[in-house]
This record gives structure tokens, C-alpha cells and sequence, in this order.
């Protein structure tokens, strides 16, 4: 129907690959409880959007892309001194979509990083890009909250959390049984992403992924319900 958009920024775990595969939304809200980069929603962002994250780092950039004008982004400067403080160029949310492109994985890096120069991760390519895509999330709707706070509404939920087995990540503190008894009783359709080898959903295969950057294999798994009846 609509061109999708392209990613906002990195995120570790990202599914901008792979949303197009997962099943489409039969409603017309879409919840990300867990919505780091929230590529679901950018493959159907003219839906109703509501992400959530208890990341507040992940919200409030959310929030002032959401709201950003073109020149908020435009005025980012692509040549910086390498480590140099990113906070000599730029306010606190640039330097948050800045280190976000930098570093996947390490939102703590605030210097001038070598490895943007040589993967070209923040070029004019695409800070134009993300320039030219803030008009399409103006509508957008952004938490920051624990998922259990969510209301129960007649929605598609697109249920990405981390993978249970992942510790060394932040904000990774879940009790997978109460994810899982929660997923049951959302209304409308509910899409869990996990890893093959997950037993806290009656996950089924879904496809293997290949990281570009590592050349590393994994399978991944989903569960679809539908008014808490697994498909």
C-alpha cells in the first residue's frame, strides 16, 4: 500500500529484515510493548502507532523524532573531529540518534567514534533520509512504562522482547511466564518473536536469520494468538 521506511536508528535485535515475513496486522492499532527501533511499525506506520519501551532512552528519542523539525535533524553535522565529545555539536537528543547509529548495542558511546567514518553509519545519505521520514510518525504514540501497564485493547501487538537467555543486555529482567500469560489475554492478535530453542510459547518455526555483519546463523521462532487462542 505505502513505501515502507527505512530504519530511524540502530537497535540490537532489530527485525528490519524480517518484518515483512511475519504475519500482516489485522487491526488497525499496532502496540510494541518492546519497541526499540519498532521496525514492524515502520513497514505499516500509517497504521495507529503505539510504542512502548521501558527504555527511556529509546522513548524520549521516539518522542523527539516524533516531534523534530527538518532542521533538527538536517543541522547534525557529519564531519566531527574523531573523539571529540558528541555534546560539543549537538543537544542531547542528536547526540542519542548519533550514538545510536554509531555503536548498535552501546548507546553509552558519547566521543566521536573511527568506526562511523569507516561504515559510513552516519553519512548525508541517511540523515536526509530520516529528514525527509519525520512527517510519517507525526501521529505516532510513545510510552515509557513496563508492558504489564499496557491497556488491554482489541489491537495487533507486535511482542519483541529480549530473548530469554540474553543477560549482559539492559532492561532484560523478565519473568517469561507472566510475558507469557500476558500475551494470552491481550485482545486481538498477538505476534511473539523469540530463538529457536524458547518453550515459554508454543513458539513454531519462523525462518533463519544471518547477520550481515558476522556471517552467524540463528533461527528464529514465532507464536501467533488471536483473543488468546494460539494459531
Amino acid at each position: 500500500m505505502s513505501k515502507r521506511l527505512m530504519p530511524y536508528f540502530k537497535y540490537f535485535g532489530s527485525k528490519f529484515r524480517t518484518v515483512p515475513y511475519y504475519p500482516k496486522p489485522r487491526y488497525q492499532t499496532i502496540i510494541e510493548p518492546f519497541a526499540g527501533s519498532a521496525s514492524y511499525s515502520t513497514l505499516y506506520w500509517w497504521y495507529n502507532i503505539h510504542l512502548n519501551d521501558i527504555d527511556s532512552n529509546v522513548t524520549g528519542l521516539w518522542n523527539w523524532l516524533i516531534g523534530a523539525s527538518i532542521n533538527d535533524i538536517l543541522n547534525i553535522p557529519l564531519d566531527m573531529p574523531e573523539s571529540s565529545k558528541l555534546s560539543d555539536h549537538m543537544n542531547a537528543y542528536q547526540v542519542e540518534l548519533c550514538k545510536r547509529w554509531q555503536r548498535v548495542g552501546n548507546n553509552t558511546l558519547a566521543t566521536v567514534s573511527s568506526w562511523n567514518g569507516r561504515a559510513g553509519l552516519w553519512n548525508s545519505r541517511v540523515r536526509d533520509r530520516i529528514a525527509d521520514q519525520l512527517i510519517n510518525i507525526r501521529h505516532w504514540e510513545v510510552t515509557n512504562t513496563t508492558y504489564l501497564s499496557l491497556p488491554n485493547i482489541e489491537a495487533t501487538h507486535f511482542v519483541d522482547p529480549v530473548y530469554k537467555g540474553f543477560e549482559k543486555y539492559d532492561y532484560n529482567i523478565l519473568n517469561y511466564k507472566q510475558l507469557a500469560e500476558w500475551c494470552l489475554s491481550r485482545r486481538g492478535q498477538v505476534i511473539v518473536c523469540e530463538q529457536e530453542g524458547a518453550g515459554w510459547l508454543p513458539f513454531k518455526y519462523f525462518r533463519q536469520i544471518v547477520s550481515p555483519r558476522h556471517s552467524k546463523f540463528s533461527n528464529e521462532v514465532v507464536c501467533e494468538i488471536i483473543d488468546g487462542v494460539i494459531v
